[in-house]
């Protein structure tokens, strides 16, 4: 009896043209460290703490007294900074959000840890009795203003989009600007009307809130400007009935439509109508526009938006700054994000920069581009893609995939019955999934098969 004779098959299954969820390309190298930016008033965070550090020295000579605004604090070196203030005869005030607020707010975008949140209850509590806290569920500014009343060669001060804790001055990327004596001027104006006529609870003993009630002395009719230029902007309200300062709305929106052939963005919250639609112009009208985001699922829709308008978007991990720079020699650093909170209601800061200094913005945002960004894909296919990536369930919550070249299953030997032989040209004789989290633009299958008779027709591979 003859031996049987076995033929080595091959079949490929095309899997370019799956569509898959909007995504953000993970980038497989690890970053080089930040370091500080030289040269300019232009800051970037770095795992070093130069910035937190050159904070704390300010403080440390700070002679009259110290202004404070972070929607969430909890930095312990710097904490201990304006404790020793208060003890050599400093006055120190901090504007904050409320812990009511603080714990109604979603955790899945991780701004903020639980762990932040829980350090910054218990700074408050040391805190308490021997500096000025005052709350409110709209404070969102970050600044450091010292010594704002001093004569012109000692005010010095920061506007920063980092709130003041641990993790976001060393691990996120975040930008602070030093400002000069007059937006220091310019800069507590606001600050001093949000912290005396728009407080809701002043900080009475450890835990006790009590209420804030407006002084009545200070407003924006006369909101104050320094001596120099204008180049502090921000929002803020007063209460639900008044119409509020809406300067930062204006001048973001002034920015974006003042770009002529570039347009660089980096923010961490997108919503706000007008400004989508000022992105889309400029977008349309052939800028070249650049996001740079947090990776989060709460602005896809925004970024899905603004990717049907030729808007490129690229995602990085801890990206919390907010900053806008475009080809016109401009760029506006603030704590607001792009959002109707904060654009329209709130408490919030921003400084214009020119020159070297907004050239300062746009290299430091094409460093991260360059070095820590993976691309937004808005409605890719599996053709589209090559390496690791993240998308997001319904939930929010990241789900990462990789995405290979090709995949191969080795079927070893395979008996079809006669039926099963004469279909043998429509697919390989079983299909293996892929393991979870794992896309293949090829997919090859391999086997070895009796050698059909004379009256089979003979197997062929997919077209792929």
């Amino acid at each position: 009896m003859a031996r049987q004779k076995w033929v080595r098959r091959e079949w490929t299954e095309d899997l370019r043209d799956t569509q898959l969820p909007p995504c953000f390309h993970l980038p497989t190298d690890s970053p080089p460290p930040r370091v500080a930016a030289g040269g300019t008033k232009v800051y970037q965070t770095e795992e070093k703490g130069e910035l937190l550090n050159r904070m704390i020295d300010d403080v440390r000579a700070a002679q009259e007294f110290v202004c404070v605004s972070s929607f969430i604090f909890s930095c312990d070196p710097l904490a201990n900074a304006l404790l020793a203030a208060a003890a050599r005869g400093v006055r120190v005030y901090l504007l904050t959000a409320s812990e009511a607020h603080l714990n109604k707010l979603p955790r899945d975008d991780d701004e903020f840890s639980q762990k932040c949140l829980h350090e910054h209850k218990a700074l408050l509590d040391r805190l308490a009795g021997r500096i000025v806290v005052r709350t409110a569920s709209h404070f969102h500014a970050k600044a450091l203003l010292v010594d704002p009343c001093s004569p012109r060669w000692t005010a010095r001060g920061w506007l920063l989009t980092a709130n003041l804790t641990q993790e976001a001055l060393t691990r996120n990327e975040e930008l602070a600007v030093q400002l000069n004596p007059d937006e220091v001027e310019q800069a507590f104006s606001l600050f001093r009307i949000a912290f005396w006529e728009a407080a809701e609870h002043e900080l009475l003993d450890k835990g006790r809130l009590g209420p804030a009630t407006p002084a009545q002395r200070f407003f924006l009719s006369e909101h104050a400007r320094g001596s120099g230029p204008e180049t502090i902007s921000g929002t803020l309200t007063l209460g639900r009935n008044t119409s509020g300062y809406r300067a930062l709305r204006n001048e973001v929106l002034r920015l974006i439509t003042n770009a002529r052939k570039r347009l660089i963005i980096a923010m961490y919250g997108f919503g706000h109508e007008a400004v989508l639609s000022a992105i889309e112009e400029r977008a349309r009208a052939g800028v070249a526009v650049e996001l740079l985001v947090r990776m989060r699922a709460a602005s896809l829709q925004p970024l899905i938006r603004l990717a049907g308008a030729g808007v490129k978007t690229f995602g990085l991990r801890w990206l919390h700054a907010k900053a806008i720079w475009n080809d016109n020699d401009e760029a506006l650093v603030m704590s607001a994000n792009l959002e109707n909170r904060g654009l329209e209601s709130g408490f919030e800061l921003g400084v214009m920069l020119h020159g070297e200094d907004a050239a300062s913005i746009a290299s430091v945002l094409e460093q991260w581009k360059a070095q820590r960004a993976g691309a937004f894909h808005a409605k890719p296919v599996v053709g589209d893609l090559l390496g690791s990536y993240v998308s997001f369930s319904a939930s929010g919550r990241p789900e990462r995939f990789v995405v290979e070249k090709e995949a191969e299953f080795e079927l070893g030997e395979v008996q079809r019955s006669a039926t099963h032989a004469k279909g043998r040209n429509s697919g390989p004789p079983e299909r293996r999934r892929l393991p979870d989290g794992t896309w293949a633009h090829f997919v090859v299958y391999r086997w070895e098969e009796p050698e059909p008779s004379s009256d089979t027709p003979p197997a062929e591979t997919s077209p792929a």
